[in-house]
């Protein structure tokens, strides 16, 4: 589980990144964060998965964050607009 909140981490940011795309970003980076979580709670010692869970979560929080930036920096010249 660890390496698919990477995987959907690396996605959701690259996603986030394109500015009227960062709605889509988020929903593979909400499930990688529960991926992660789920796999940071897990004792699962055949593989060291802790490192993977921890760099996905990374990047699903550094993605929900760019998403609300780029939220608020394309709808605040619309806010400007109407007054």
């Amino acid at each position: 589980m660890g390496l698919t909140a990477l995987i959907l981490g690396i996605i959701s940011v690259i996603i986030s990144i394109v500015p009227f795309c960062n709605y889509v970003g988020l929903i593979p980076a909400i499930i990688g964060i529960v991926m992660g979580v789920v796999s940071l709670t897990q004792k699962d010692d055949t593989y060291n998965a802790r490192p993977l869970a921890i760099t996905g979560l990374v990047f699903c929080i550094i993605a929900v964050v760019m998403s609300i930036v780029w939220s608020i920096l394309l709808l605040l010249p619309l806010r400007y607009a109407i007054l």
